[in-house]
């Protein structure tokens, strides 16, 4: 598989530019001004170290790279065995985001037919709130645009309440719902599942209409801002 294929973009992640200034300057008064907002003159280095050196890669993942990959996506569909029977029957290309090569998150993907769907998305827990989800959306609706659909949908559990602003921060408008599409947790957990005091029950159809143009440059204004 060519590197043109496994579609590589990278980037670099955004800092606020006065931050970094006042960390790089050759005064005195602007480095511990900003060790103040670091903590420590080391920490304020760190910071322009980081800002000039961190880059993130987003790419369709090999098969021989999979299963690396099951742990993480694990976060977002729970169930190993739904997981796993997803892969072989739902998922087209699964992608997997570095950060200087190290994984920060994963997404599966059905991209048969109009609308094609985000079946999973796991962001790494100790990097989650930090604008890696956003960008990875914003990046696989440009991949939606680069194939020519118009249409992109997501799934999440009724009772996953960050996921469901999370989704409308990025876009997406409520759809449908698909009534009792979790009742397998029953049988996967032995019982009823409750997250936020709440039984996961039925899955929230999220859909991002991609020839909205107002839309577009909304999901791409808040992921530069994360």
């Amino acid at each position: 598989m060519s590197v043109e294929r496994l579609n590589v973009r990278t980037f670099h992640a955004p800092y606020k530019q006065e931050d970094v200034a006042a960390a790089a300057g050759e005064q005195g008064g602007r480095m511990r001004s900003s060790a103040r907002y670091c903590g420590s003159d080391a920490q304020a280095i760190c910071m322009v170290h980081q800002a000039m050196y961190m880059t993130i890669t987003i790419r369709e993942a090999r098969a021989d790279e999979i299963e690396t990959l099951i742990p993480l996506l694990l976060a977002a569909e729970p169930s190993e065995g739904a997981l796993r029977w997803g892969l072989a029957n739902l998922v087209d290309a699964t992608y997997r985001m570095d950060e200087n090569g190290a994984l920060v998150a994963a997404a599966n993907v059905r991209w048969r037919g109009d609308p094609c769907e985000i079946v999973e998305l796991a962001v790494a827990a100790e990097r989650r709130g930090q604008g890696l989800g956003r960008r990875f959306v914003a990046w696989l609706l440009d991949e939606a645009r680069r194939r020519g659909k118009r249409r992109m949908l997501v799934g999440v559990t009724n009772a996953a309440l960050a996921n469901i602003a999370f989704y409308q921060r990025c876009g997406f408008r409520m759809d449908h719902v698909r009534h009792d599409y979790f009742d397998y947790y029953e049988r996967y957990y032995g019982g009823p599942v409750y997250e936020n005091g709440i039984q996961v029950r039925d899955m929230l159809v999220f859909r991002y209409d991609l020839e909205d143009q107002t839309d577009a440059s909304y999901v791409h204004r808040q992921s530069r801002r994360s």
